[in-house]
């Protein structure tokens, strides 16, 4: 797997997890942020 790939898989997760918190009403901004925060870190240790 490339690593543009991995990032894409990441990024598709991540706005998955997003969709699904805001559908349930459990999003909250603490949260998204966490979410992205996590996103980040998972992406720059993608080689």
């Amino acid at each position: 797997m490339t690593r543009e790939e991995k990032i894409q898989n990441i990024l598709d997760a991540t706005r998955a997890l997003i969709e699904e918190k805001t559908k349930s009403g459990e999003l909250t901004a603490e949260m998204a942020a966490a979410i992205l925060e996590c996103q980040n870190s998972a992406i720059a240790a993608v080689n």
